[in-house]
C-alpha cells in the first residue's frame, strides 16, 4: 500500500484515488447516518432542517456516483451530534 504523500502517484493513479476516497466518505457517512436512529439513545440531527440531507445520504447508498454537497454539509454545524 503507497500513501498519496509518499513516492507519488501518476495521473492516472491520482484519478482513480479520488475516485476510492470519494466513495470511502460516502460509505462512511452512510454508516454514521444509518446507524444515529439505532443508538441507544438515538443521536438527533443538531439541525432538524438537515433531515432532507440524510434521507438523501440513506437514499445514495448502493450508488456510485453522488452529489458530495449534501455529505460535506453533514459533516458540519447542524449535522449529527452526539
Amino acid at each position: 500500500m503507497r500513501i498519496l504523500h509518499v513516492n507519488g502517484f501518476n495521473s492516472e493513479e491520482k484519478k482513480q484515488k479520488i475516485l476510492d476516497i470519494r466513495k470511502n466518505v460516502k460509505d462512511a457517512i452512510v454508516t454514521i447516518v444509518s446507524a444515529m436512529s439505532t443508538l441507544i439513545p438515538p443521536v438527533p440531527l443538531a439541525n432538524p432542517e438537515n433531515q432532507f440531507r440524510m434521507d438523501y445520504i440513506k437514499s445514495i447508498a448502493p450508488l456510485s456516483d453522488f452529489d458530495y454537497t449534501q455529505i460535506r454539509s453533514l459533516c458540519y454545524p447542524g449535522g449529527p451530534q452526539g
